[in-house]
């Protein structure tokens, strides 16, 4: 059921959740063919190049937190169309210069795009129902947070690009592992995040 109260943009961002709940359980299936047997969480430190794009990953998500914040002083909406547009043009340009499929790369940040709105429309959800005031340390979304996470695409791509061409079906446990966090909100949101690598993988969601 949608919640409408207060927050302006919570009607539209929270009525999201549904497909994307959905789309966990479909991945919770292939997850279920996945783990037989109890792993531990891989590291995030060290060479290993499927967790040092995790961990990047992670990065942009902590960084939506700010982004939140931000929106919730402001009253902006979630859903940034010119901001998505700006990121999927450079992310094109960008692409070729690491060796990557424009494809490849399209999805892989559309999938980090509808990972961030989940975590900010749950936020702004929980925020609104808690009568949260403005935050006073929140910071500038156009100044501070947009060049950082604009840093991160890059890194990104090079990350993608160093893990893509070698993905194979058993990295899948770890992949999976890796949405593990203790946060519900972004253990979800990491789950879609993660959803284009389980596919090189070969580990497709169902319906």
């Amino acid at each position: 059921m949608c919640m409408t109260k207060l927050h302006p943009i919570v009607r539209l961002d929270v009525c999201a959740f549904d497909s994307v709940v959905s789309r966990r359980l479909l991945l919770a299936g292939a997850a279920a063919l996945i783990l037989t047997r109890s792993a531990a969480a891989a590291p995030l430190a060290g060479e290993d190049p499927l967790m040092t794009l995790v961990g990047l990953m992670r990065q942009r998500l902590d960084l939506i937190v700010a982004v939140a914040r931000s929106k919730w002083n402001t009253g902006s909406s979630v859903e940034d169309l010119a901001r998505e547009k700006s990121l999927a043009d450079d992310v094109a340009g960008l692409a070729p210069r690491y060796g990557l499929n424009p494809q490849l790369a399209a999805m892989f940040f559309r999938a980090q795009i509808e990972a961030a709105k989940l975590v900010e429309s749950a936020l702004i959800a929980r925020w609104t129902l808690a009568h949260a005031k403005a935050f006073a340390d929140a910071a500038d979304q156009r100044a501070v947070i947009r060049p950082k996470i604009d840093r991160l695409t890059e890194e990104l791509l090079a990350a993608l690009a160093a893990v893509a061409p070698a993905l194979k079906r058993d990295d899948a446990e770890r992949i999976v592992e890796a949405a593990r966090l203790p946060d519900d909100v972004m253990s979800l949101a990491m789950t879609r995040a993660l959803q284009p690598l389980l596919e090189l993988c070969g580990v497709k969601a169902q319906g």
